[in-house]
């Protein structure tokens, strides 16, 4: 099951999208980061994060879509309750985690982290809506997944940088 599932995600489309994208994403990182606006490594472990993200999102499917619209999915369910069970849900919403983490890291202001986690799922689906020789379906679920996952991991980002914080931090001296 695994060796199908590494065999159908690694393509010559996933590999490219992956150079690149890694490529692009470290430049963009490396400026960010010399004019002061992030921190070095977290920053480029969102690079490192996003990058098979794209790779799997924006490589070709084989299939074509056809499609102009987003689908509205009846109900939308986040796909962390369908933990153990590994869904395209689940998968969908544990896939922007580790962005969100690093996000939570690299950057001083709590709405400069926020800002590219909630922009990457509404990218990749616009992609997905925009490219139909991407063979992508373009869903609000899928944009919903991205989201939860995304915030999921700004929060563990968050949470970890301040119990950082306070374990560095020294009592004063009593007299």
């Amino acid at each position: 099951m695994t060796s199908i599932l590494v065999h159908s995600l690694v393509t010559p489309w996933a590999t490219a999208v992956f150079a690149v994208s890694l490529v692009v994403l470290l430049l963009l990182s490396h400026v960010l980061v010399r004019r002061g606006i992030g921190f070095g490594t977290p920053l480029y472990g969102a690079s490192v994060a996003l990058s098979p993200v794209l790779a799997v999102t924006l490589s070709p499917s084989g299939a074509n879509s056809g499609s102009v619209f987003c689908g509205l999915s009846p109900r939308l369910d986040t796909g962390i309750t369908d933990f153990p069970a590994v869904t395209e849900q689940f998968a969908n919403s544990v896939m922007l985690a580790p962005f969100g983490f690093f996000a939570a890291l690299a950057f001083r202001r709590w709405w400069i982290a926020l800002f590219p986690v909630l922009a990457a799922p509404v990218l990749i689906e616009t992609t997905h809506m925009l490219v139909p020789a991407l063979g992508r379906s373009c869903t609000l679920q899928d944009v919903f997944d991205n989201l939860t996952g995304g915030l999921l991991g700004i929060v563990l980002g968050f949470l970890v940088r301040g119990g950082v914080h306070l374990s560095g931090r020294t009592r004063a001296p009593t007299r």
